[in-house]
């Protein structure tokens, strides 16, 4: 199973929003403005701080929707969301 991800994010509250796809099936992916902190060793990032952190790791945050995705670990409604914990090994 592999997912296709689009260029596109949006930032929603406390997260970055990204969409993978799966054939015919939408994934909706977050990562976690905590994780991206974490990664960044940074705190209180701005809109732009976000967005950078997302654009220099945004392989590390695929490759980790990716697994939790394969893994089956998601939300109830079929959402993937990054944790600190997922982009820390």
């Amino acid at each position: 199973m592999s997912i296709t991800f689009s260029e596109s994010m949006t930032r929603l509250g406390r997260a970055i929003a990204f969409l993978g796809q799966d054939g015919d099936r939408t994934i909706h992916c977050f990562v976690t403005r905590e994780a991206l902190e974490d990664a960044t060793r940074a705190t209180n990032l701005d809109r732009g701080g976000l967005r950078a952190a997302f654009q220099t790791y945004v392989q590390t945050i695929r490759r980790a929707a990716e697994q939790k995705y394969a893994a089956g670990s998601i939300e109830s409604d079929g959402a993937v969301i990054v944790v600190s914990l997922d982009l820390s090994g």
